[in-house]
C-alpha cells in the first residue's frame, strides 16, 4: 500500500499541487546515487507536511520507495493536517509510531529497525517534533540508534519554506519549498557503551546530523 500510494496518488495528485501552488526545488540528489536502498532520511521538522515532501523529492519509482516513517504514538493533527494524515491509515502511507517505552530504543524502534534491515528506507526527524520558532531543536537519540544498529547511511535533509505554511500561502503562491540532500553520515555500533553513555552517544550523533543543517541555515551549531 505505501508503494502504491507514494508512487501513484502522491505523484499524480500531491506533487502537481506543490508545483502549481509553490516553487518546489530539489537539490543534492547526486549524494544518493551510489547508496543502497536501505538508507535513513533525517530532515529538520517545521511542519506536518514535511513528511510528504521526502517521497516527492525522489524520482518516480525510486529504489528508495516507499519511504517509511517514524511517528510519535498518539500524535494528533488539527484542521487540514488532520484530513491529510487521517484520510488514510497512517500505516498505509508507511508511517509506524514508536511503541512501548520511549526511553528503550530497542523496543520503541523495533519495527523501524526491521524495515531498514529488510532493505527499506526510513525517514526519522532527529528533533522528535516540529520547531516552534523556526530554529532547529535539540536532537533525540532515535536516529543514532537506527544508524548504529542497522549500519545504514544517514542523509541529512534541509527542508525550507514550510515553517508556518498555511492553506492561504498555497493559494497566494507565496512559498518556495526546497528539499536539499547532504552527503551521508555513518555511526558504528559501540559495544563498550552502556546505559546513559549509550544514550548520549546516540544523541550526539543526532546533533551531528542536525549541525549539518544548522550550518546550512547559518544557525549556531551544538557543541558535541
Amino acid at each position: 500500500m505505501p508503494f502504491l500510494l507514494q508512487g501513484t496518488l502522491w505523484w499524480l495528485v500531491t506533487k502537481p499541487i506543490f508545483h502549481i501552488f509553490t516553487k518546489f526545488n530539489v537539490q543534492g540528489y547526486e549524494h544518493l546515487k551510489k547508496l543502497p536502498p536501505s538508507i535513513i532520511f533525517a530532515p529538520n521538522h517545521s511542519h506536518a507536511v514535511d513528511a510528504v515532501l521526502i517521497p516527492l523529492a525522489l524520482p518516480l519509482w525510486s529504489r528508495f520507495s516507499p519511504v517509511f516513517y517514524v511517528t510519535r504514538e498518539g500524535i494528533r493533527y488539527e484542521g487540514w493536517k488532520k484530513f491529510l494524515f487521517t484520510f488514510f491509515n497512517l500505516k498505509h502511507i508507511g508511517a509506524y509510531p514508536i511503541s512501548h517505552d520511549k526511553k528503550n530504543y530497542a523496543l520503541s524502534l523495533k519495527t523501524h529497525e526491521v524495515i531498514i534491515k529488510e532493505m527499506g528506507s526510513m525517514c526519522i526527524f532527529p528533533e522528535g517534533g516540529t520547531t516552534k520558532d523556526g530554529l532547529i531543536r535539540q536532537a533525540k537519540g532515535g536516529v543514532g540508534y537506527l544508524a548504529s544498529t542497522t549500519a545504514a547511511p544517514v542523509i541529512p535533509i534541509l527542508i525550507t519554506g514550510t515553517f508556518k505554511l498555511s492553506f492561504k500561502h498555497f493559494l497566494l503562491r507565496k512559498n518556495t519549498i526546497t528539499i536539499r540532500f547532504f552527503p551521508p553520515l555513518y555511526l558504528k555500533e559501540d559495544f563498550t557503551l552502556k546505559g546513559d553513555e549509550l544514550v548520549t552517544h546516540y544523541r550526539n550523533f543526532g546533533e551531528k546530523v542536525l549541525n549539518v543543517l544548522r550550518e546550512a541555515k547559518s544557525e549556531p551549531v551544538v557543541s558535541i
